[in-house]
């Protein structure tokens, strides 16, 4: 009978741990580049989710550099990864950066929005060495 009684009272604890939901911004962008010539700067991420109900259409992730932002697209041939073009000014030696990512989800009886920020991400433009010409 006691053991009856335990389990009746675990089964929320154990029912609770099952509907967890978690998801993650993955920074796929180098830390240092190199300093390009047109002044834009590739910016890479996954974002991964096991939340049920994701509108896989509705995932727009966004690069947001101070009150900036930045449009991701898809990448070809890849799930659940981003990217887009960071122009900086050709002077710029690094900048400071972070991924928010919108998406909606089916909720009992519409859809509703919802994000998810990245932590802040620095990437620093690196001069070519001087080589000297033969």
């Amino acid at each position: 009978m006691k053991w009856n009684l335990l389990w009746i009272l675990w089964l929320p604890v154990w029912l609770g741990g099952c509907v967890v939901t978690g998801s993650s911004i993955t920074n796929l962008t180098p830390s240092q580049l190199s300093r390009s010539n047109a002044g834009f700067y590739p910016i890479e991420v996954m974002w991964e989710t096991n939340q049920r109900g994701v509108v896989e259409e509705s995932v727009q992730p966004v690069v947001q550099v101070g009150t900036n932002n930045f449009p991701m697209q898809r990448t070809k041939l890849t799930k659940n990864r981003w990217e887009a073009l960071l122009p900086l000014e050709l002077g710029a030696s690094n900048v400071l950066y972070r991924v928010r990512v919108d998406y909606q989800f089916l909720d009992v009886p519409v859809r509703r929005a919802n994000s998810q920020m990245s932590p802040m991400y620095e990437l620093r433009v690196l001069d070519a060495p001087n080589i000297p010409a033969p």
